[in-house]
């Protein structure tokens, strides 16, 4: 039988060269740029990497951009809930959110919403 390794893993490879805190470090990146993502678009577990940056679906056939060994590193962050506050000097309409004097607070995850100055109730995203 083939010897195996039990803590080194894919690093196993580099033997006792370049000391162990930067074995450890290549271990991280090498799993983490070999592994499946799941794709924003499919929902698919299919994202790979094919070059450094560039990640691929294999479920969609969609390429897209990222990082050198992470797909996106905003992942790792704790989940957050961003507010954003718009200045508006106009009567109220239906412009979803909360209303403190002028200021419109919205509640956002991911992208900003805007307000066209001539026409409040037409929402769009940027």
């Amino acid at each position: 039988m083939t010897k195996r390794t039990k803590k080194v893993g894919a690093t196993g490879k580099y033997g006792v060269r370049y000391g162990a805190s930067l074995r450890k470090q290549v271990k991280k990146m090498e799993i983490s740029q070999h592994s499946k993502y799941t794709c924003a678009f499919c929902g698919k577990t299919t994202v790979k990497r094919t070059a450094v940056g560039i990640w691929d679906c294999k479920g969609c056939g969609k390429k897209l951009a990222g990082g050198a060994y992470l797909l996106s590193y905003v992942q790792f962050l704790p989940p957050t809930t961003v507010s954003y506050g718009i200045q508006l000097d106009l009567p109220e309409g239906n412009i979803s959110g909360k209303q403190t004097s002028n200021m419109y607070h919205l509640q956002q995850d991911t992208c900003c919403r805007c307000f066209p100055f001539d026409n409040p109730s037409s929402e769009r995203n940027c």
